[in-house]
């Protein structure tokens, strides 16, 4: 999705494809910003998970994950790193005393 010489930007197929992505990315953020009182940006918000999905496919591509981790199934690769990403941000419970 990223590489254009890999896919012609105007392909329709490329074109749903991306917009259906994006339009997911930016319901999750909205909702995040919606939950958060509105105290942080959308755009922001969606623009940590798209970069941390972007970096992957990129070393995915690229043979570097690979390399390292031969055996990695990458779909259940970046839903763990997500994960990690959304619960490193979660804010802290507090207990009752």
């Amino acid at each position: 999705m990223f590489r254009s010489d890999m896919h012609t930007r105007d392909d329709p197929a490329f074109l749903e494809a991306s917009t259906c992505a994006f339009s997911l990315l930016t319901q999750l953020a909205n909702q995040v910003s919606e939950n958060d009182g509105g105290g942080s940006d959308a755009m922001t918000i969606a623009l940590r998970p798209w970069s941390l999905v972007h970096g992957l496919a990129s070393l995915v591509v690229d043979g570097a994950i690979d390399h390292f981790w031969p055996d990695e199934d990458h779909a259940e690769l970046a839903a763990h790193i997500l994960k990690a990403d959304v619960e490193s941000h979660r804010p802290a419970q507090t207990q009752a005393d």
